[in-house]
């Protein structure tokens, strides 16, 4: 996933990364957070133009790196706080980038709009999976690929009525802790899992035979 997520950004230099992620954070509304990474202290800082709360984006790299003192150098990054993906990569690589405000409208033709230009998984080598004659999913990047299954355009919530959508058309490096096959945002952990309201607690569990066979 990483590797996927990285691999629009190799021919950039350096300094054009920098750049890039200067003028995003610096237009209006781009509601991403700035963060840097000390690397001789292990310790992560975030920023945003106006919001205070990073939805813990600071303590979860301070979790996951705390430990790395010395180890790590200094790094800059960008994080998206919102549920929603952020990066739509168009096959024409260039510099500049766009930003729209897309939230609670129907966005299925603006996240396959690319399909065409080869952002599909049919290419990957797939391994053999035994299914043992039930009906698995034998093909998981195959299943999640928007390009090859128009009919998932009103199945999702995501696609028809998202609470939080800015897209962002450009290579940018974007780090968001969800996207769908046609997005470019580079994976990384939800901080919810360090968050002690989601941590598995076994006195919440529904006794045995209380429990029912229910998908829900």
């Amino acid at each position: 996933m990483i590797y996927d997520g990285i691999s629009p950004f190799w021919k950039l230099s350096g300094q054009k990364v920098l750049r890039i992620m200067n003028d995003v954070q610096n237009t209006p509304d781009s509601e991403l957070w700035h963060c840097t990474f000390s690397g001789y202290q292990a310790t992560t800082h975030c920023n945003h133009a106006y919001r205070a709360f990073d939805r813990d984006i600071e303590l979860l790299f301070d979790k996951l790196l705390g430990g790395l003192r010395g180890v790590l150098p200094d790094l800059r990054f960008l994080a998206n706080h919102f549920d929603e993906p952020r990066v739509l990569i168009p096959p024409a690589l260039g510099d500049q980038f766009s930003l729209t405000d897309m939230s609670k409208r129907h966005v299925w033709d603006t996240l396959t709009k690319f399909c065409s230009g080869g952002n599909s998984s049919s290419a990957r080598i797939r391994q053999k999976v035994e299914t043992f004659g039930l009906p698995f999913v034998t093909d998981p990047m195959s299943a999640m690929d928007l390009c090859r299954y128009p009919e998932y355009y009103n199945m999702h919530g995501l696609l028809l009525s998202p609470t939080s959508f800015r897209p962002i058309e450009g290579r940018v490096p974007v780090l968001s802790t969800g996207t769908p096959s046609t997005m470019g945002d580079i994976l990384y952990p939800s901080p919810a899992y360090v968050e002690s309201e989601f941590q598995y607690a076994g006195a919440h569990d529904v006794n045995w035979n209380k429990k029912r066979n229910n998908l829900y």
